[in-house]
């Protein structure tokens, strides 16, 4: 009798699990202290950039919240069964370059990442909704691709998001093409240059954190019961595309 027949049918199986994974990234944006990379070298990523009336800092929520998406997902016998599975850019007040950031992706063969940030407006006006943007069409070989991403995670998250915020909207997607003096994405172009297989990729822009009525509905007392919801609408869409990527 061989007695290593188990273990090699065990390695068999598990090598052929493997292959039939699929990897979503959850990028908490920012991070911190100072600033990382060079725009330079298009590696560029800021320490934090909004914050909310009463101190609330983006880099903290994104983390939270980032880590909330992941657990669902990475809890939900759809997701097994669809082979996704969820993995984070950073699990600690730290702040990697896009560079970083995108090699996590290339590294664990990602199909999909995600970017999680919190909107902010200059000047007085303030607004409300979830938006996801995607790299700009004229540098983007899988545009339509990474509109279709955005726009189901847009709208899931604004979905749960009006549980406490029935004004905000679903502002569905826009593109990079405003950043870093109209040269794009920093994150998107790191993705393009290391990636060798299309990688479908966008930020979402879950809230407006500047504005005090989102501060007061979903980032104080109910923060963890909204953040719950949303990380289960996102979870629950990012399973869905798994779904729908089998078939």
């Amino acid at each position: 009798m061989n007695r290593s027949l188990p273990f090699v049918l065990l390695l068999l199986l598990s090598l052929f699990a493997a292959a039939g994974e699929r990897v979503v990234v959850i990028d908490a944006g920012h991070g911190g202290s100072k600033p990382s990379g060079t725009q330079e070298d298009r590696t560029l990523s800021s320490d934090n950039n909004a914050t909310s009336p009463g101190g609330l800092k983006e880099k903290d929520l994104t983390l939270e919240l980032a880590q909330k998406i992941i657990a669902a997902v990475n809890a939900s016998p759809e997701a097994q069964k669809a082979g996704l599975r969820a993995i984070p850019t950073r699990t600690t007040d730290v702040n990697p370059d896009f560079a970083q950031r995108a090699k996590t992706a290339v590294d664990a063969g990602a199909a999909w990442f995600l970017s999680i940030h919190f909107n902010a407006v200059s000047g007085a006006k303030k607004t409300s909704g979830t938006l996801g943007i995607v790299q700009n069409k004229g540098k983007n070989p899988h545009y339509a691709a990474d509109v279709a991403f955005a726009s189901a995670l847009s709208a899931a998250a604004n979905g749960a998001i009006r549980q406490w915020l029935p004004k905000s909207k679903n502002l569905s997607t826009g593109n990079d093409s405003h950043l870093h003096g109209g040269q794009g994405s920093n994150l998107f172009y790191q993705l393009r240059a290391q990636s060798k297989v299309p990688l479908t990729a966008c930020f979402l822009e879950v809230e407006f954190m500047d504005n005090p009525a989102v501060e007061k509905a979903i980032l104080t007392k109910n923060r963890a019961a909204a953040f719950d919801a949303i990380a289960a609408a996102v979870a629950q869409s990012l399973i869905a595309q798994a779904q729908a990527a089998q078939q």
